[in-house]
């Protein structure tokens, strides 16, 4: 039987205990069964992340006790390969397109030739460590160094996955280098929180050591303004990690994931709860009324969602491409001494642009939808506003209000890029929206600018090998500011508008959806009590003393359980 975290048995027993005060009566629990659902099911994936070379493999066998992840391979042929605990040892090989390969764990090499078939492994080993550090799985990521394919494919799946990170930083390394910084930031702007660990610290003599945690403690403080962990591992790692895994927390961050989503949904039954007092309490023609007023609320969320989707190209997509396209190139300007650096050091220019555009890319976007979700909500809400005055009686003068700022809630934490799995009150297959924005960044970064990029550095002068004269140095700096940077603004433009309209049209349906699913909700849960009512018209009262004791008893319990 799985193990279950104290928090996950907490969760499931409050929803279970939710659903048991309603036996007999017709309410609706899909919402609530799927949050159960997925609550049982939730894995908190750890990712390892660093540089190539930083010792992540060598670490991760040093914690499992024996040598067998691959060290030292080619880092075009690395792989994300989840360590999972399993009775039977195989590698399951993840194809691209969802489909899985068996294969023996000795088999890496053969893994190795056919990398680019698939998107990440999952390593199955008979391992008592990996049994007691579920619910966490842990995961040895791509370094940074490998191929830019496999990189953005890991980056791809575990970001917006990941429960909490684990950064490797070798201490030979001697500070967090730039490129590392912003995939920090892109974690920090997922809300994802990390810890940093200086490896290899047997290399160096203890003052040293002692240097670079200091350094890297510094570069957090001021990159992020927060404290994070940073400690040092050694020859001893083994035991220093697994220390170290249970400093990470999993019942906090299993809170932290659900939490909300618990209040939320207490919330919402609460509200329906006095919604079916008050169609007990009221007359049927009062309830008729407001059941007509709800469905035509419900008709004009509909017509103005399609005026919406009309008028977006001319009210919203030509500016959000510009400033996103104006956002990218500023930055790729402000960091036009470290593509000098990447062009001197020999290093890959290509990743640097790549990773500047996409962490600028993601950050605008997501400033700029989550401004424009705020302005079509207010606009949806205007739509409604007629229908405060029947609706005051069933669910309070603010109800609207109340509605506009819980959609805009759900609206900003998809914006944000944070939403899993679990953090949905949609089904699985809904789910797959979330993501789209985090895909499409990367789509636009890998796919797109990825080649581009190739092709104009192809054009940068020869002086690029006479680099010591400042004369070539400027040279170069204007080519990459005059050519680089524009045609990567050009490439944009062409391909934004498209994805753009795409994003603006699903926030604009997620938001509709949001009103006409709150509305229909609160309709049907008249309806049913209209129905009730007109059957049990000598015992209303009683009804209504039976609602009441399951509304004190859902207080109770969530004082209990989700507020204590």
């Amino acid at each position: 039987m799985k193990e279950l975290l104290n928090t996950q048995k907490s969760y499931i027993q409050y929803l279970n205990d939710i659903e048991n005060l309603f036996q007999g009566d017709n309410f609706d629990f899909n919402l609530l069964k799927q949050l159960k659902d997925q609550i049982y099911e939730q894995e908190l994936l750890l990712p390892i992340i660093g540089a190539f070379s930083a010792g992540k493999s060598s670490l991760l066998n040093k914690f499992l006790g024996r040598d067998v992840l691959p060290v030292g391979i080619a880092p075009e042929t690395e792989l994300a390969t989840e360590l999972r605990y399993g009775v039977n040892e195989h590698i399951l090989a993840i194809r691209l397109n969802g489909t899985e390969e068996k294969f023996d764990i000795s088999d890496f090499d053969v893994i190795k030739m056919r990398s680019a078939e698939f998107s990440h492994l999952k390593l199955y080993l008979n391992n008592e460590y990996l049994k007691a550090v579920a619910p966490f799985v842990v995961v040895d990521m791509p370094g940074f160094g490998s191929s830019l394919e496999n990189h953005n494919k890991a980056i791809n799946y575990y970001l917006p996955r990941g429960a909490h990170f684990v950064v490797v930083v070798s201490v030979e390394e001697g500070n967090i280098t730039r490129s590392m910084l912003r995939q920090l930031q892109e974690l920090q702007n997922l809300e994802r929180n990390f810890m940093v660990l200086v490896s290899k610290v047997n290399l160096r003599a203890e003052h040293q050591v002692n240097e670079v945690l200091d350094l890297v403690s510094e570069q957090l403080q001021i990159s992020f303004s927060n404290d994070y962990q940073v400690l040092p591992v050694g020859e001893s790692s083994e035991e220093q990690f697994r220390e170290i895994l249970a400093k990470v927390e999993p019942e906090k961050i299993f809170k932290d994931i659900f939490i909300k989503h618990l209040k939320d949904l207490t919330f919402d039954i609460l509200g329906k709860i006095n919604i079916a007092k008050s169609a007990m309490s009221n007359s049927h023609d009062d309830n008729e009324r407001v059941i007509q007023d709800l469905s035509s609320g419900m008709q004009r969320i509909e017509e103005k969602r399609n005026r919406l989707i009309e008028d977006l190209q001319d009210r919203y997509s030509e500016r959000v491409v510009n400033n996103c396209v104006e956002h990218v190139g500023r930055k790729l300007s402000d960091n036009i001494d470290e593509l000098l650096v990447a062009i001197k050091n020999n290093s890959d220019l290509n990743q640097t642009i790549i990773e500047i555009v996409r962490l600028s890319f993601a950050d605008k976007l997501k400033s700029e939808i989550g401004e424009l979700s705020g302005d079509i909500i207010e606009e949806f809400n205007i739509e409604l506003r007629s229908l405060n005055t029947l609706m005051t009686n069933y669910a309070g003068s603010e109800w609207v209000d109340d509605l506009s700022e819980k959609i805009k809630g759900k609206i900003e934490a998809t914006n944000s890029l944070l939403t899993k799995l679990s953090e949905t009150f949609s089904t699985k297959t809904d789910s797959g929206k979330v993501f789209k924005t985090i895909a499409t960044v990367l789509a636009i970064t890998t796919g797109t600018l990825a080649p581009l990029i190739e092709l104009v550095i192809v054009f940068l002068p020869e002086i690029v090998g006479f680099f010591g004269k400042q004369q070539q140095q400027r040279e170069i700096k204007n080519k990459i500011q005059s050519e680089i940077i524009p045609s990567i603004k050009r490439e944009l433009r062409k391909e934004l508008p498209k994805v753009i309209n795409e994003q603006l049209n699903q926030m604009i349906e997620n938001i509709s959806e949001s009103f006409e699913t709150d509305l229909s909700q609160k309709r049907e849960v008249i309806k049913q009590m209209q129905k009730e009512r007109d059957e049990k018209l000598h015992n209303i009262e009683e009804e209504i003393n039976k609602l009441n004791a399951i509304e004190k008893s859902i207080i109770s319990l969530s004082e209990n359980t989700i507020y204590a």
